[in-house]
Formats: structure tokens, C-alpha cells, sequence
């Protein structure tokens, strides 16, 4: 389907929505931390077309009162996930407030993102086995994730899981907020970090030791705040249960 930019109009905010409003819709890129409203195509199942606020939300007016059991979003061109959500009906639409007609679909990056701004990230490919060739593992969930030294537990970077396409090709990130227990080594800028995957019956990471950066002596670690220099190789067969 060609790309057609949406009509773009002075609406109101969803602050302020009034009752002709049906809904409104952010798309929210985590990369830029800024809404997207550009290069995407939006459809909400039953609806017409959105109008396109001024602050970059997709806004649908009311239209009898139909409420749309699916929204989907289709990033053209750029490297996101199709996304897909079911907002659930306010239970009394007539006098819905503006924060129950709001919906947000945060973007998750397919391999081909920009992680040049600043975030903590990995590019790499999973397959079955360690053998060459080796069939892809297509369609798991993939989590950079963090030591936690004030609970001594791994945590998952809040963005979106991300998932391996066709070619087991993932990308995933985190950006790590001020106050966050990590384990650092100041003197190198080194985070502690792991890769955590998950397929229907059965989710696995890398050892705790993996060597994410040439030098030994980083082992399980990588440089905080920026892309690994290299494309990682795995294999599910090799990988901890966890």
C-alpha cells in the first residue's frame, strides 16, 4: 500500500477533548523519545480515516458511537514493528474523560534502528544451533536486560520486548535512568548485561560471563550508553534456561 501523508488539522488536544472526539492515538518512538506521526500508515477497525493534531496525535471523531475493536499501525519504511493494540471501550462512552479516549502504542525497533543516540545496545542473530548453516529461530521475544545491584536480581529493560524476525535478526536496547542500581565500572564506562529470550514453552539467556567485548577482563559486560561494535551470533542451543 503507498504512503499517504494523514490530514493534518488544528484540533483539540486530548487534554482538552470534547464529546466529538471518538479517540485519540499516540505513537510513541523510544529511540527519540518523541511521538511519531510521519510514515506510518493507522487504521482503527469500523472507523474512517484520523486527522492529525498539530501536537502528533491520530485523532478519530465520533462516529455514532462505534468504538474500534483494533488499531494497527504500520511504520512504512522505517525500522519499527507493525503494531497492532485493542483499546478497551471506557465503560460509559457518553461521558468518557480524555485520558480513557487516549491510547499509546510505544514502537518497538526492528535490527535495521539508529541506536546512535545515547543508548545501550546490541544488534545479533539467533538460530537453532551452533552448526552453519542452522535454521533462524523466528518469532521470539528478546530483552536486553540489567544487574540490579540493590536487589541482586536481573532486570529487564521497561522498553518492549523486541522480536527476531525471519532471518532471527533482533535488535534491543535500554536507557538506563538516573538513580538505577546498575553495575558500572566507572573507569571504563562497562555495564553489566544479558540478553534474555523467550519462545512459547521455554525462555533462555547468555551466560553471565558471555563475551560481549574482546577484552577478557569485561566479560558479561558492555560499553554503557552505545551500539555494540559487532553483530552477535547465537545460538539457542547454547544459551542458559532461565
Amino acid at each position: 500500500m503507498p504512503y499517504t501523508q494523514p490530514l493534518r488539522q488544528q484540533i483539540l488536544s486530548p487534554d482538552t477533548l470534547t464529546r466529538k472526539v471518538l479517540l485519540a492515538l499516540e505513537i510513541f518512538d523510544p529511540l527519540s523519545q518523541k511521538l511519531l506521526s510521519n510514515q506510518v500508515i493507522v487504521a482503527a477497525a469500523g472507523l474512517g480515516q484520523p486527522i492529525v493534531s498539530w501536537s502528533g496525535r491520530f485523532v478519530w471523531l465520533d462516529e455514532g458511537g462505534a468504538w474500534p475493536a483494533e488499531i494497527s499501525v504500520d511504520p512504512v519504511g522505517l525500522p519499527f514493528e507493525r503494531e497492532t493494540a485493542q483499546p478497551p471501550a471506557p465503560p460509559d462512552l457518553a461521558h468518557a474523560t480524555p485520558a480513557q479516549r487516549l491510547v499509546r502504542i510505544v514502537l518497538r525497533p526492528t535490527a535495521a534502528a539508529d541506536f546512535s543516540g545515547g543508548v545501550t545496545a546490541i544488534r545479533g542473530q539467533l538460530s537453532e544451533g551452533p552448526a552453519d548453516p542452522s535454521p533462524p529461530v523466528t518469532d521470539a521475544s528478546v530483552q536486553l536486560a540489567w544487574w540490579d545491584l540493590s536487589t541482586n536480581a536481573w532486570i529487564p529493560s521497561p522498553e518492549r520486548s523486541a522480536v527476531t524476525s525471519a532471518s532471527g535478526e533482533f535488535g534491543v536496547f535500554l536507557r538506563l535512568q538516573p538513580g538505577n542500581n546498575g553495575e558500572p565500572d566507572l573507569q571504563r564506562r562497562l555495564l553489566k548485561v544479558r540478553l534474555q529470550f523467550a519462545r512459547p514453552n521455554a525462555s533462555r539467556a547468555t551466560p553471565d560471563a558471555y563475551p560481549f567485548l574482546a577484552d577478557p577482563n569485561a566479560a558479561g559486560r558492555v560499553i554503557d550508553g552505545e551500539l555494540l561494535g559487532r553483530d552477535l551470533k547465537l545460538a539457542w542451543a547454547n544459551l542458559q534456561p532461565i
